[in-house]
Parts: C-alpha cells; structure tokens; sequence
C-alpha cells in the first residue's frame, strides 16, 4: 500500500517552472533596490572637507 502522492511528469516540471520564476523575480527585485540604493549614494553631496567633520585626537603612546 502506497502512503503519500507520487508526482506525475507534468506536475514536476510545473513546480520546477514555478520555483524557477519566483527565483528569478526575487533576483529582479533584489537587484532593483540595490540599484536604486547605489543610486541614492551617487547623488549623495560628499563634504568638501571632509577632515574637519571628524574628531581627531593624539593619542598618547604609552596607555597605563
């Protein structure tokens, strides 16, 4: 006696079809956002002086 659903020809390639798109559309939307992402840096205003937007501070060489 047979427990659980045999799959026929057709119904395998019909759930390879369907994982396959779904993989590809999740590659297309993922690939969109980083795209627009990297595009938000582009247009990003980079500081002219960018040192003086940093906290710079000598260190002392011995630390004890």
């Amino acid at each position: 006696m047979k427990t659980g659903r045999k799959y026929g020809e057709k119904e395998k390639i019909q759930i390879l079809i369907k994982s396959l798109i779904f993989r590809t559309l999740r590659i297309y939307i993922f690939s969109f956002y980083a795209f627009l992402f990297f595009v938000s840096l582009a247009d990003a205003k980079m500081f002219e002086n960018i040192s003086k937007y940093h906290i710079v501070r000598d260190f002392p060489c011995n630390i004890a």
